[in-house]
């Protein structure tokens, strides 16, 4: 259970886009099914999660898996959106597609309608951070 370098979850989803001959779309699709399969996750977004409560914690649940890069999450429950900034980390863009399907789906098990979502800021457009924007 040691953590692994995030480059190799990149570098998995590049073999895996190969192989399987996918688009980014289906990788997002990956990244929203992930959250699904772990027990702990589905746990704590049904019975303990609001939406202040998981951005308030989304940094504290990113270094639990990644020892690279910060998350800080901004709410807006009147106007029933979210931006998540992802900073100090570059990676394929692939992996954003992957972090968008996955966000959007702990985003959707806590407030229980459904989400679309946007990557509005990337690195590897030019920007300093990541910026996801996911509205309900």
């Amino acid at each position: 259970m040691a953590f692994y370098p995030i480059g190799l979850r990149a570098l998995s989803l590049l073999a895996i886009q190969k192989v399987f001959n996918f688009s980014k779309e289906d990788i997002k699709r990956m990244g929203a099914l992930a959250p699904k399969t772990s027990f702990i996750i589905r746990l704590f977004t049904k019975y303990f999660l609001s939406v202040e409560k998981t951005a308030e914690k989304a940094n504290d649940i990113w270094k639990r898996h990644y020892t690279a890069g910060y998350l800080n999450a901004e709410t807006h429950e009147e106007e029933r959106h979210i931006v998540l900034r992802l900073r100090n980390l570059t990676l394929h863009s692939l992996f954003c597609c992957y972090l968008e399907g996955y966000f959007s789906t702990i985003l959707r098990m806590v407030v229980k309608d459904p989400i679309t979502s946007e990557e509005t800021k990337c690195p590897l457009r030019g920007d300093k951070y990541h910026e996801f924007l996911f509205k309900w």
